[in-house]
Parts: C-alpha cells; sequence; structure tokens
C-alpha cells in the first residue's frame, strides 16, 4: 500500500472513472434492451415495450460524463440519435427503429473507438496497483494465499490432506506471490484482447445492420460467431475472479 502514489484527488479521480464506466454499461444494456423491444414488435404488439426501451435509451445518452483519456464530453455524439429516438417513439414502427438504431450503434462503434486506448490504460493500470496490494496483503500475512492453490489438486481428483497445514516459509510465500500475479497478469491480457473483440463485433453488428436496411443479405451466423467470442473473453475474466473457491 506504501508504494502505492499518495493523492489527496485519487479518490475522487477514481469515482469518477467508475461512473463513467457505469453510465456506458447503462447505455449497452438500454441498447440491448431496445434491440429485444424491436424484435418482439415483429412479433407481437409490444409498442409499449418499445416506446419504454426507446425513452430508457434515449435516457441512457443525455449526460454521459467524459471518460479520462478518452472524450472530454462523449454526448455530443449521441444527440442526432437522441431526437431520431424521440421521433420512433412516437411512431414505434419497426423499420423506422432498425434506421433509428444504426444511428445509435454508429455514435456507440465512434465512443468505443476513441476510448478504447484508455479503457485498456485503466485496465492496466488497475492491474498493477491489485498487483502490489496484493503482494503487501500476503507478505504481511493479512490474507490467506493458500487457496491460490486449491484448483491444482482438484484438476487432479486429488484433495488436500486433512492434517495438511499451510506451510508458511518465505520461499512458499513468495511462490504464493508469484502465482498471484501470474493470475492478475492474464486477467489483464483477456481484459485488453476482450475490448479489441468488443470492437469488431460492434463493427460486425453495425456492418450487418447497414446491409439489413439495404435489403442485402445478412451473415447472421458470423455475427453471432463475433458475439459469442467477445462473450466468451468475458466470461473467462469473470471466471479468474471467481477462483479459487
Amino acid at each position: 500500500l506504501r508504494e502505492l502514489p499518495a493523492d489527496s484527488t485519487a479518490g475522487e479521480q477514481l469515482q469518477e472513472t467508475i461512473n463513467a464506466l457505469n453510465r456506458r454499461k447503462l447505455l449497452a444494456q438500454r441498447l440491448a434492451t431496445t434491440y429485444q423491444a424491436l424484435e418482439d414488435l415483429a412479433s407481437y404488439d409490444a409498442s409499449a415495450e418499445v416506446g419504454t426501451a426507446a425513452a430508457n435509451l434515449g435516457d441512457a445518452m443525455q449526460g454521459i460524463p467524459g471518460l479520462p483519456g478518452g472524450l472530454s464530453n462523449p454526448s455530443g455524439l449521441f444527440s442526432a440519435a437522441a431526437t431520431q429516438l424521440v421521433s420512433w417513439k412516437r411512431t414505434r414502427d419497426a423499420r423506422k427503429g432498425a434506421e433509428t438504431l444504426v444511428g445509435t450503434l454508429e455514435s456507440l462503434n465512434t465512443l468505443f473507438q476513441k476510448e478504447l486506448p484508455a479503457c485498456q490504460s485503466i485496465s492496466q493500470e488497475r492491474q498493477n496497483k491489485v498487483v502490489i496490494i496484493t503482494r503487501y496483503l500476503i507478505q504481511h500475512k493479512m490474507v490467506e494465499a493458500w487457496p491460490l492453490l486449491n484448483k491444482v489438486p482438484r484438476s487432479l481428483g486429488l484433495k488436500w490432506s486433512r492434517d495438511m497445514s499451510p506451510p508458511e516459509d518465505e520461499k512458499t510465500t513468495q511462490a504464493l506471490i508469484a502465482l498471484a500475479q501470474v493470475r492478475l497478469t492474464r486477467m489483464g491480457m483477456l481484459s485488453s484482447a476482450a475490448g479489441s473483440e468488443i470492437s469488431q463485433s460492434l463493427q460486425l453488428l453495425l456492418a450487418s445492420h447497414r446491409q439489413f436496411l439495404a435489403k442485402q443479405p445478412v451473415d447472421l451466423a458470423t455475427v453471432q460467431a463475433g458475439l459469442q467470442k467477445s462473450s466468451s473473453y468475458l466470461e473467462e475474466i469473470e471466471k479468474l475472479r471467481e477462483e479459487p473457491e
């Protein structure tokens, strides 16, 4: 902890970053909800759901805070799309909704492309600080690091002996610190790769959406494969966070 730079504004900056990332997460969630409402509209009268989804998506576009290292005022990207959403909310027409969402996707894609380096930098900075904190906690025996090895015997179908006491010698401590650092590094690499994959999937989705509006054939399998690949990275990161049990 003492190796982390002391800064009276660090806490405020961290909270601002968290708030900015949460707003982007909310925008993505409401975009997904809107897509679902549009799909429902094609199969039954889901006009009420469409109106609510469009209104919520429009609200999520308002006042999006800037991200450190990214755009200072990203809300400007969504002003035109937000206006289109208001119009679509009134008509609740399926094709109009598809056209409107293209504008939203274009704005979201622009935002993501411009902020991807900043997001990856935030992830790297977080990883570096967590490594320092983890090393400190293990060295000062403020946490039990032995559970890091729980997966090893399980993978071989073995169990720890009940009489086994975790060794506390220096070599074991350093080995556990090294293992923790490897896991954290892997999470950082996966996080960076996930960002790149999501970027590619977003561009693929946008291109497919444009093809659909132009009445050109759309390869849904390719789109789904891209989305699944992005999801697999996020799932792998989540697994690493949850282990060891």
